[in-house]
Protein backbone atom coordinates (compact mmCIF):
# COMPACT_ATOMS: atom_id res chain seq x y z
CA UNK A 1 0.00 0.00 0.00
CA UNK A 2 1.45 3.38 -0.97
CA UNK A 3 1.51 6.32 1.42
CA UNK A 4 -1.43 8.14 -0.21
CA UNK A 5 -3.67 5.08 0.06
CA UNK A 6 -2.70 4.62 3.71
CA UNK A 7 -3.42 8.26 4.59
CA UNK A 8 -6.78 8.12 2.82
CA UNK A 9 -7.71 4.87 4.60
CA UNK A 10 -6.76 6.39 7.98
CA UNK A 11 -8.83 9.49 7.21
CA UNK A 12 -11.95 7.58 6.15
CA UNK A 13 -11.64 5.22 9.10
CA UNK A 14 -11.57 8.15 11.51
CA UNK A 15 -14.31 10.38 10.09
CA UNK A 16 -16.82 7.92 8.62
CA UNK A 17 -16.04 4.43 9.93
CA UNK A 18 -14.33 1.28 8.68
CA UNK A 19 -17.35 0.14 6.64
CA UNK A 20 -16.82 3.08 4.25
CA UNK A 21 -13.16 2.25 3.50
CA UNK A 22 -13.93 -0.47 0.87
CA UNK A 23 -16.34 1.91 -0.91
CA UNK A 24 -13.67 4.63 -1.12
CA UNK A 25 -11.08 2.15 -2.38
CA UNK A 26 -13.55 1.14 -5.08
CA UNK A 27 -14.26 4.63 -6.45
CA UNK A 28 -11.25 6.81 -5.55
CA UNK A 29 -9.44 6.39 -8.87
CA UNK A 30 -12.59 6.48 -11.01
CA UNK A 31 -15.11 9.11 -12.06
CA UNK A 32 -18.91 9.04 -12.28
CA UNK A 33 -19.45 5.61 -10.74
CA UNK A 34 -23.08 4.49 -10.56
CA UNK A 35 -24.36 3.86 -7.05
CA UNK A 36 -26.01 0.68 -8.34
CA UNK A 37 -22.64 -0.63 -9.56
CA UNK A 38 -21.10 0.25 -6.20
CA UNK A 39 -23.86 -1.64 -4.41
CA UNK A 40 -23.35 -4.65 -6.69
CA UNK A 41 -19.58 -4.73 -6.19
CA UNK A 42 -19.83 -4.40 -2.40
CA UNK A 43 -22.88 -6.72 -2.18
CA UNK A 44 -24.87 -4.08 -0.29
CA UNK A 45 -28.24 -2.46 -0.82
CA UNK A 46 -28.42 0.87 -2.65
CA UNK A 47 -29.72 2.54 0.52
CA UNK A 48 -26.68 1.31 2.47
CA UNK A 49 -24.36 2.67 -0.22
CA UNK A 50 -26.19 6.02 -0.29
CA UNK A 51 -25.87 6.32 3.49
CA UNK A 52 -22.09 5.91 3.19
CA UNK A 53 -21.86 8.34 0.29
CA UNK A 54 -23.92 10.94 2.15
CA UNK A 55 -21.47 10.68 5.06
CA UNK A 56 -18.59 11.32 2.67
CA UNK A 57 -20.54 14.14 1.04
CA UNK A 58 -20.92 15.89 4.42
CA UNK A 59 -17.12 16.39 4.28
CA UNK A 60 -17.28 17.28 0.55
CA UNK A 61 -15.17 14.22 -0.25
CA UNK A 62 -17.49 13.10 -3.06
CA UNK A 63 -19.24 14.90 -5.92
CA UNK A 64 -22.17 13.58 -7.90
CA UNK A 65 -24.16 14.00 -11.06
CA UNK A 66 -27.54 12.44 -11.77
CA UNK A 67 -29.26 11.10 -14.85
CA UNK A 68 -32.84 10.03 -15.33
CA UNK A 69 -33.41 6.40 -16.28
CA UNK A 70 -35.67 6.67 -19.34
CA UNK A 71 -37.04 3.16 -18.86
CA UNK A 72 -37.80 3.16 -15.13
CA UNK A 73 -38.26 6.90 -14.67
CA UNK A 74 -36.09 7.34 -11.59
CA UNK A 75 -32.80 9.19 -11.16
CA UNK A 76 -29.47 7.37 -10.94
CA UNK A 77 -26.61 9.12 -9.13
CA UNK A 78 -23.01 8.88 -10.34
CA UNK A 79 -20.29 9.55 -7.78
CA UNK A 80 -16.69 10.79 -7.94
CA UNK A 81 -14.26 10.79 -5.02
CA UNK A 82 -12.36 14.06 -4.45
CA UNK A 83 -8.87 12.66 -3.93
CA UNK A 84 -7.12 16.03 -3.76
CA UNK A 85 -9.40 17.33 -1.02
CA UNK A 86 -9.10 14.04 0.85
CA UNK A 87 -5.30 14.32 0.86
CA UNK A 88 -5.47 17.88 2.18
CA UNK A 89 -7.87 16.88 4.95
CA UNK A 90 -5.74 13.82 5.81
CA UNK A 91 -2.60 15.95 6.13
CA UNK A 92 -4.46 18.51 8.25
CA UNK A 93 -5.74 15.81 10.60
CA UNK A 94 -2.28 14.24 10.87
CA UNK A 95 -0.74 17.61 11.76
CA UNK A 96 -3.43 18.20 14.38
CA UNK A 97 -2.72 14.76 15.81
CA UNK A 98 0.99 15.56 16.04
CA UNK A 99 0.21 18.75 17.99
CA UNK A 100 -2.03 16.81 20.40
CA UNK A 101 0.62 14.11 20.86
CA UNK A 102 3.31 16.70 21.56
CA UNK A 103 1.17 18.22 24.31
CA UNK A 104 0.62 14.73 25.74
CA UNK A 105 4.35 14.05 25.51
CA UNK A 106 5.15 17.23 27.43
CA UNK A 107 2.62 16.35 30.10
CA UNK A 108 3.81 12.75 30.40
CA UNK A 109 7.43 13.91 30.65
CA UNK A 110 6.85 16.56 33.31
CA UNK A 111 4.09 15.14 35.53
CA UNK A 112 3.85 12.21 37.94
CA UNK A 113 1.12 9.61 37.48
CA UNK A 114 -0.22 6.98 39.86
CA UNK A 115 -2.02 3.78 38.84
CA UNK A 116 -4.05 1.08 40.49
CA UNK A 117 -2.24 -2.33 40.63
CA UNK A 118 -5.43 -3.80 39.12
CA UNK A 119 -5.41 -1.20 36.30
CA UNK A 120 -8.71 0.33 37.48
CA UNK A 121 -7.68 3.99 37.37
CA UNK A 122 -4.82 6.36 36.52
CA UNK A 123 -4.46 9.73 38.28
CA UNK A 124 -2.08 12.64 38.05
CA UNK A 125 -0.41 14.11 41.15
CA UNK A 126 -3.33 16.49 41.80
CA UNK A 127 -6.21 14.02 41.58
CA UNK A 128 -4.38 11.30 43.52
CA UNK A 129 -4.33 13.56 46.59
CA UNK A 130 -8.11 13.84 46.50
CA UNK A 131 -8.45 10.07 46.81
CA UNK A 132 -5.65 9.79 49.40
CA UNK A 133 -3.65 7.45 47.12
CA UNK A 134 -6.44 4.84 47.17
CA UNK A 135 -8.24 3.38 44.18
CA UNK A 136 -11.91 4.47 44.27
CA UNK A 137 -12.90 1.23 42.51
CA UNK A 138 -11.15 -1.52 44.48
CA UNK A 139 -9.55 0.30 47.42
CA UNK A 140 -5.96 -0.73 46.64
CA UNK A 141 -3.07 1.66 47.25
CA UNK A 142 -2.09 3.55 44.10
CA UNK A 143 1.53 3.22 43.00
CA UNK A 144 3.75 5.57 41.03
CA UNK A 145 3.82 4.79 37.33
CA UNK A 146 7.03 4.71 35.33
CA UNK A 147 6.45 7.16 32.50
CA UNK A 148 9.33 5.98 30.29
CA UNK A 149 7.22 3.48 28.31
CA UNK A 150 4.42 5.98 27.72
CA UNK A 151 6.90 8.66 26.63
CA UNK A 152 8.61 6.26 24.20
CA UNK A 153 5.25 5.14 22.83
CA UNK A 154 4.14 8.73 22.16
CA UNK A 155 7.50 9.63 20.63
CA UNK A 156 7.28 6.60 18.37
CA UNK A 157 3.77 7.58 17.26
CA UNK A 158 4.88 11.15 16.49
CA UNK A 159 7.85 9.86 14.48
CA UNK A 160 5.60 7.49 12.52
CA UNK A 161 3.18 10.27 11.54
CA UNK A 162 6.03 12.66 10.67
CA UNK A 163 7.58 9.99 8.44
CA UNK A 164 4.22 9.44 6.72
CA UNK A 165 3.87 13.17 6.01
CA UNK A 166 7.46 13.33 4.78
CA UNK A 167 6.85 10.38 2.47
CA UNK A 168 3.68 12.06 1.16
CA UNK A 169 5.58 15.28 0.47
CA UNK A 170 8.23 13.36 -1.46
CA UNK A 171 5.49 11.62 -3.41
CA UNK A 172 3.83 14.94 -4.28
CA UNK A 173 7.17 16.37 -5.41
CA UNK A 174 7.46 13.46 -7.82
CA UNK A 175 3.97 14.24 -9.12
CA UNK A 176 4.94 17.91 -9.55
CA UNK A 177 7.96 16.86 -11.58
CA UNK A 178 5.71 14.72 -13.77
CA UNK A 179 3.32 17.65 -14.27
CA UNK A 180 6.21 19.90 -15.24
CA UNK A 181 7.41 17.30 -17.74
CA UNK A 182 3.86 17.04 -19.08
CA UNK A 183 3.69 20.83 -19.49
CA UNK A 184 7.02 20.79 -21.28
CA UNK A 185 5.98 17.89 -23.49
CA UNK A 186 2.49 19.13 -24.40
CA UNK A 187 3.17 22.89 -24.58
CA UNK A 188 6.97 22.88 -24.85
CA UNK A 189 7.09 25.23 -21.83
CA UNK A 190 8.37 25.21 -18.30
CA UNK A 191 6.33 26.79 -15.48
CA UNK A 192 8.64 29.81 -15.74
CA UNK A 193 7.83 30.18 -19.44
CA UNK A 194 4.16 30.74 -18.63
CA UNK A 195 4.88 34.28 -17.48
CA UNK A 196 3.24 36.21 -14.64
CA UNK A 197 -0.05 36.98 -16.39
CA UNK A 198 -0.67 33.40 -17.57
CA UNK A 199 0.39 31.99 -14.21
CA UNK A 200 -2.05 34.26 -12.37
CA UNK A 201 -4.78 33.40 -14.87
CA UNK A 202 -4.34 29.68 -14.26
CA UNK A 203 -4.24 30.22 -10.51
CA UNK A 204 -7.44 32.26 -10.73
CA UNK A 205 -9.08 29.56 -12.85
CA UNK A 206 -8.17 26.90 -10.31
CA UNK A 207 -9.34 29.06 -7.38
CA UNK A 208 -12.73 29.87 -8.89
CA UNK A 209 -13.23 26.20 -9.73
CA UNK A 210 -12.37 24.93 -6.24
CA UNK A 211 -13.11 27.73 -3.75
CA UNK A 212 -16.68 26.55 -3.08
CA UNK A 213 -15.45 23.05 -2.34
CA UNK A 214 -12.74 24.47 -0.05
CA UNK A 215 -15.25 26.65 1.78
CA UNK A 216 -17.62 23.73 2.31
CA UNK A 217 -14.71 21.69 3.61
CA UNK A 218 -13.93 24.40 6.16
CA UNK A 219 -17.57 24.46 7.22
CA UNK A 220 -17.56 20.66 7.58
CA UNK A 221 -14.59 20.67 9.97
CA UNK A 222 -16.31 23.28 12.16
CA UNK A 223 -14.80 26.63 11.09
CA UNK A 224 -16.95 29.45 12.48
CA UNK A 225 -16.41 32.48 10.26
CA UNK A 226 -18.26 35.52 9.03
CA UNK A 227 -18.85 34.02 5.58
CA UNK A 228 -20.45 37.25 4.35
CA UNK A 229 -16.96 38.82 4.31
CA UNK A 230 -15.17 35.97 2.57
CA UNK A 231 -12.56 36.67 -0.10
CA UNK A 232 -9.41 35.04 -1.44
CA UNK A 233 -5.82 35.96 -2.21
CA UNK A 234 -6.34 36.76 -5.88
CA UNK A 235 -9.58 38.66 -5.35
CA UNK A 236 -9.34 41.63 -7.79
CA UNK A 237 -11.04 44.04 -5.37
CA UNK A 238 -8.02 43.82 -3.06
CA UNK A 239 -5.26 44.22 -5.66
CA UNK A 240 -5.44 48.03 -5.89
CA UNK A 241 -5.66 48.86 -2.13
CA UNK A 242 -2.93 46.33 -1.28
CA UNK A 243 -0.56 47.70 -3.92
CA UNK A 244 -1.36 51.27 -2.83
CA UNK A 245 -0.69 50.40 0.84
CA UNK A 246 2.68 48.78 0.12
CA UNK A 247 3.66 51.71 -2.11
CA UNK A 248 2.81 54.22 0.65
CA UNK A 249 4.67 52.20 3.31
CA UNK A 250 7.69 52.10 1.00
CA UNK A 251 7.54 55.85 0.28
CA UNK A 252 7.16 56.62 4.01
CA UNK A 253 10.27 54.58 4.80
CA UNK A 254 8.55 51.78 6.70
CA UNK A 255 9.45 49.17 4.05
CA UNK A 256 12.71 48.70 2.21
CA UNK A 257 14.27 46.32 -0.30
CA UNK A 258 17.72 44.90 0.30
CA UNK A 259 19.88 41.82 -0.08
CA UNK A 260 19.52 39.12 2.57
CA UNK A 261 20.07 35.43 3.17
CA UNK A 262 17.12 33.29 2.07
CA UNK A 263 16.19 29.62 1.93
CA UNK A 264 16.69 28.82 -1.75
CA UNK A 265 15.47 25.58 -3.35
CA UNK A 266 17.74 24.77 -6.34
CA UNK A 267 15.21 22.35 -7.87
CA UNK A 268 12.10 24.54 -7.63
CA UNK A 269 14.19 27.68 -8.27
CA UNK A 270 12.26 29.62 -5.65
CA UNK A 271 12.63 30.94 -2.10
CA UNK A 272 11.09 29.01 0.78
CA UNK A 273 9.76 30.46 4.02
CA UNK A 274 11.28 29.40 7.34
CA UNK A 275 8.12 27.38 8.03
CA UNK A 276 8.72 25.25 4.93
CA UNK A 277 12.30 24.35 5.87
CA UNK A 278 13.19 21.25 7.89
CA UNK A 279 16.26 22.01 10.01
CA UNK A 280 18.79 19.26 10.70
CA UNK A 281 21.92 19.44 12.82
CA UNK A 282 25.01 18.10 11.07
CA UNK A 283 28.78 18.28 11.39
CA UNK A 284 30.48 20.42 8.73
CA UNK A 285 34.13 21.33 8.25
CA UNK A 286 35.11 24.72 9.63
CA UNK A 287 36.84 26.96 7.08
CA UNK A 288 39.23 29.76 8.00
CA UNK A 289 39.41 32.72 5.62
CA UNK A 290 42.02 35.43 5.98
CA UNK A 291 40.72 38.95 5.32
CA UNK A 292 43.70 41.27 5.72
CA UNK A 293 44.47 41.39 9.45
CA UNK A 294 41.37 39.32 10.30
CA UNK A 295 40.72 35.57 10.09
CA UNK A 296 37.09 34.50 9.75
CA UNK A 297 35.83 31.03 10.67
CA UNK A 298 32.72 29.77 8.88
CA UNK A 299 31.08 26.53 7.74
CA UNK A 300 29.73 28.23 4.61
CA UNK A 301 32.62 30.01 2.91
CA UNK A 302 30.50 30.66 -0.19
CA UNK A 303 28.65 33.37 1.77
CA UNK A 304 31.86 35.29 2.45
CA UNK A 305 33.32 35.76 -1.02
CA UNK A 306 32.68 39.02 -2.78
Amino acid sequence: MNIVDKLIDDLILEITGKEVVPLVNLIKNKTDVSEFKIAGKLKLSVNQVRNMLYRLNSYNLVDFTRQKDKTKGWYIYFWTFNLKLAKELAVSMKNNKINILRKRLEKESNELYFVCPSSCVRFDSVNVMEYQFKCPECGKILVKEESKKNVEKIQKEITTIENELKELKESEEKVQKMQERKLEKEENKSRFDLGREEFIRRCMEFTLKNKEVMENQMRAIGASCDWSRKSFTLDPKFNKPINATFKKLYEDGFLYRDLRMINWCPRCATALSDLEVIYKEKKDPLYFIKYGPLTLANVRPETKFG
